[in-house]
């Protein structure tokens, strides 16, 4: 399979007509006047009507939407000469500040910036999301909406780095770091001023905002083209012809993210402006150039009176007169892209009404992936349409049959191999199935199982399910540079961190201990800035280089290593993306990885896996293999894995056996919370397991902290630093660092993270602590030197 490289974007260049051009200045409630019917009129209620401004937005030209973001939103006096700015220079219609957490405006950052080059990778959205102000995944911010009609013509407004769109970023620019983009944002033409009006005016669009994952679209480019296609037919015309029409089936899985579509099923009402044979003309197109794409209107060739008697009926189910009212009546549709889609709900009501194995499939998928509440099981009967009859006809139920062909389902449009009983198990038991995030949290420890040796290092389909995590698993291929979300690296990054100048000292006859994140084993140096390569690595190195790995522990020749961020590995070259989960499972472990250690001399292992089903709240459920690990030359006793239950993180303890000595290792990667609660019981379950097992003596913790523990540093994770390392202190007094150096070892904080700490009480004598520059992570490594006293 190729992989297209070349990032897709959403159409269109070509202006589409408002849906009407008479409407006066501030004539706020004509637009649902003129559309004159029912299902409108009853909205009518104020000037400051959601629906009556959308309305009014889409029957307007030169308008112009302005979202500001948090950043803007803190500095009051700022706000104040914004308005001052805007009423100067134009009117103010309409404002509306929303509440959004960090997922709900990733999905609206997507849209924002759909229809430019930039934003076409997730991190590049993961990033921008940062610079907006969005740091924090578990807290929600508000952002300011203003509908605004500019009138100086002398400084226009609309268009790319506009001179009066400079002039308005500008007021809120406080410091030379600042970007003039991190403070608002503005349409750039009609189009974007109608999709975003659908963004912020729909209350059903904020609602499936909250739920959909657009992360998982950027790759789904079949979908995109095929929508593309429609847009650019309809801009022909005007908007009043993409109102009139609504998407259903499987587009409306598209959408949140769950699966390409298997064809583009629209809906259109009767049409004033474009003759039916131009569409009739436009779906034969289709047929010809193989789009599976078809506009369906009353008196088309499948617009017989039996579809229409069907589409009232599952209309009535939602709650709607008839089909009509379903497209009419904001109530029963959402927005996407400009889009119209039947609602959520009314598309699963349809489901499970046809009751055929693709439906059912897709209600598992979408119960799972949405942590929906239903129930699902077989039908004993089920309809499927009789061409020649052109009618639906009833037919009885063969359960082993219909299994199969959910099981086929599942293969060919989510890349799930599950086996029957698995299946069987998925429909009948959600209650175990469910997954769910851990909202209540319980601060026990749970003691997990060593992974080193294991065949299977990868879950179960079954246990993956249980574990409540997303099922689309993909081993990336080596063009990409990331397993879970990345970050991209800037100016300084690229210039500083990436240079390698470090010369090892030798040990001589002391103890080494060593710590590194490993970053999947993937480096992030070499790339250029932004990255140069795109979405790709660097083509002219190896991504994934694990000789690079061994190379670098031989020649550090450290006794014991402690690991954070380990993946499984196979010797086979990843040409390609694999989304195959049990070719995956079968192949993915930590034999190979094993075998090149021990032949530098680490004989002794123990390797634990952190995804293990335990969600912080709207923690996205994507599944990838993360891991911690030690590694030693000398005898590893009693090596136990303890899992957080309250987050998917673990600290692995050991006792090493040196000569006639013992001393116990400890390897952690912490998360830094916002929440003081769970980052002092993530510190004390520690402390205390650590006084359980060895009396706080002999001890060394190696490990990614992810925040300086010495030095205040700005950003999210140094709020209420004081308050927060002093508890750390107060629980870890018994150690002092062996490392103290400043110098950065995390390149993405650009801040040091990692440590090696010492029990006071010791039979070991710290020696000597270094850095080690490399660029085949995104940290640096540290090591510590003892000897015995």
């Amino acid at each position: 399979m190729s992989f297209n490289k070349q990032p897709i974007f959403w159409c269109c260049d070509k202006q589409i007509n408002p849906l009407f051009d008479n409407i006066n200045e501030k004539d706020y409630d004509k637009p649902l006047i003129l559309l004159n019917n029912q299902y409108l009129n009853k909205y009518i209620t104020n000037e400051k009507n959601d629906i009556m401004i959308n309305y009014y937005i889409k029957s307007m030209k030169d308008i112009s939407i302005i979202t500001v973001f948090p950043k803007a939103i803190s500095q009051e006096d700022n706000m104040k000469k914004l308005f001052s700015k805007l009423k100067e220079n134009g009117i103010v219609h309409y404002t509306k500040y929303i509440k959004v957490n960090f997922y709900t405006m990733y999905n609206i950052v997507y849209q924002l910036y759909a229809h430019e080059r930039r934003m076409k990778l997730n991190n590049l959205i993961l990033y921008k999301l940062n610079k907006l102000g969005f740091t924090d995944i578990h807290s929600k911010n508000k952002i300011l909406v203003i509908v605004y009609s500019h009138k100086n013509k002398e400084i226009p407004l609309q268009g790319n780095s506009s001179p009066f769109k400079m002039q308005l970023r500008e007021l809120f620019l406080l410091k030379e770091t600042d970007s003039l983009y991190d403070f608002l944002h503005v349409n750039n033409d009609d189009n974007e001023a109608y999709e975003y009006s659908n963004i912020y005016f729909n209350k059903n669009t904020m609602k499936f905002l909250k739920k959909q994952q657009s992360w998982k679209i950027l790759d789904m480019k079949y979908t995109i083209r095929l929508f593309n296609r429609l847009k650019e037919f309809y801009n022909k015309y005007s908007l009043a012809e993409l109102e009139n029409s609504i998407i259903f089936s499987s587009g409306i899985l598209f959408t949140y993210g769950l699966r390409e579509i298997n064809d583009l099923d629209v809906i259109m009402l009767s049409s004033n402006n474009i003759n039916n044979n131009i569409i009739d003309d436009f779906n034969k197109d289709n047929k010809k150039k193989n789009f599976d794409l078809d506009i369906s209107y009353e008196k088309s060739p499948k617009f017989n009176e039996e579809w229409i008697k069907e589409l009232n009926v599952r209309a009535s189910m939602c709650g709607a007169k008839d089909y009509q009212e379903l497209i009419l009546n904001p109530d029963y549709h959402y927005y996407f892209m400009g889009f119209k889609f039947l609602r959520l709900k009314c598309d699963i009501l349809t489901r499970f009404k046809r009751g055929r194995p693709a439906q059912i499939t897709d209600l598992l998928i979408l119960r799972q992936a949405l942590n929906l509440n239903y129930n699902i099981s077989i039908p004993s009967e089920t309809k499927t349409y009789d061409e020649s009859k052109k009618m639906d006809v009833i037919k009885k139920v063969d359960e082993n049959d219909f299994l199969k062909t959910i099981k086929f389902y599942l293969q060919k449009r989510y890349y799930i191999d599950v086996s029957i009983e698995n299946i069987k198990q998925w429909i009948k038991n959600p209650e175990s199935l469910s997954g769910g995030t851990n909202i209540n949290i319980n601060h026990e420890l749970i003691k997990l199982e060593d992974m080193s040796n294991k065949k299977y290092v990868y879950p179960s389909m079954e246990e993956l399910i249980k574990m409540g995590y997303n099922t689309n698993v993909v081993i990336y291929s080596s063009t990409k540079p990331y397993l879970y979300p990345g970050e991209d690296f800037d100016y300084s990054i690229s210039k500083y961190f990436c240079k390698v100048d470090s010369v090892i000292e030798s040990k001589g006859k002391n103890i080494r201990i060593l710590t590194f994140n490993m970053h999947n084993m993937i480096s992030r140096c070499n790339q250029g800035i932004s990255p140069v390569f795109g979405n790709n690595l660097n083509p002219f190195q190896k991504s994934r280089d694990i000789k690079r790995f061994i190379d670098f522990f031989k020649k550090a020749d450290a006794d014991i290593l402690c690991l954070q961020e380990i993946v499984p590995i196979t010797k086979e070259k990843i040409d390609n993306d694999i989304k195959d989960y049990e070719y995956i499972r079968n192949n993915f472990n930590f034999e190979y990885f094993n075998e090149l250690m021990e032949q530098i001399g680490y004989k002794y292992k123990v390797i634990s896996s952190c995804q293990n089903g335990n969600f912080l709240k709207e923690e996205h459920r994507n599944y990838y293999y993360l891991g911690n690990a030690i590694y030693s030359k000398h005898p590893l006793i009693n090596s136990q894995i303890y899992q957080y239950s309250f987050m998917n993180r673990n600290f692995i303890v050991s006792t090493v056996k040196y000569n006639f000595k013992t001393f116990n290792i400890v390897n952690i990667h912490w998360e830094f919370f916002k929440e003081d609660d769970k980052l002092i019981k993530q510190t004390k379950l520690l402390i205390d397991k650590l006084r359980e097992l060895y009396n706080l003596r002999n001890i060394i913790i190696c490990g990614d902290f992810n925040i300086n523990l010495l030095i205040k540093r700005e950003g999210k994770r140094y709020i209420d630093w004081e308050v927060k390392t002093e508890f750390i202190k107060k629980h870890t007094g018994i150690f002092y660092s062996a490392f103290r150096q400043s110098k950065a070892t995390n390149f993405a904080q650009g801040d040091t993270t990692d440590y090696i700490l010492v029990s006071k009480k010791n039979i070991l004598k710290h020696v000597n602590s270094n850095i080690i520059q490399t660029d085949i992570s995104d940290h640096y490594a540290v090591y510590s030197d003892f000897t015995f006293y």
